[in-house]
C-alpha cells in the first residue's frame, strides 16, 4: 500500500498524483494477517541462564529451611541406653610415661672443623693423578 505524505491518503496501487496534488508516496507494507497457529518461542543463552539460577537459590533456601528444621538438644541421648555409659566409664587405658619412649639424641650433628678441611679441590685431585 501507498500512503501519500500529505493528506495521509491511502492507495493500493502506486499513482503518479494524490488527489491533493502531491507525487511523494510513502510505502506501507499490509498487516499480515494474524493466524490461530501458535509459534514457539525459543528461550535465549540469558534466559535458560537464569531460569537455572533462580531454581538453583530456591533449592538452596529449602535445604537451608530444612537444617533448620532438625530439632537440636538432649533428644537424641533418650534413646541411648545406659550399659553403654557405664561402659564408657569403666575403660581406662595406660599411658606409658614420656620419659621412656623419648630419645634425647640429636638429630644432626655438624661435622667437625677436621673432616670439613680435609676437602680436596677438583684441581689438586686432578695433579694426585
Amino acid at each position: 500500500m501507498y500512503r501519500c505524505k500529505e493528506c495521509k491518503a491511502e492507495y493500493k496501487n502506486k499513482v503518479e498524483y494524490c488527489d491533493c496534488g502531491n507525487n511523494t508516496f510513502d510505502f506501507i507494507e499490509d498487516q499480515p494477517v494474524k493466524s490461530n497457529i501458535k509459534e514457539k518461542k525459543t528461550l535465549t543463552v540469558e534466559q535458560k541462564n537464569d531460569i537455572i539460577s533462580k531454581v538453583f537459590f530456591i533449592l538452596c533456601i529449602i535445604l537451608s529451611a530444612i537444617v533448620w528444621l532438625i530439632p537440636i538438644g538432649d533428644n537424641n541421648h533418650k534413646n541411648v541406653p545406659q550399659t553403654q555409659n557405664k561402659k564408657q566409664q569403666a575403660v581406662t587405658k595406660n599411658i606409658p610415661s614420656i620419659d621412656k619412649i623419648w630419645d634425647s639424641t640429636p638429630i644432626y650433628q655438624p661435622k667437625t672443623i677436621e673432616q670439613q678441611t680435609e676437602k680436596i679441590t677438583p684441581v689438586e685431585y686432578a695433579r694426585q693423578l
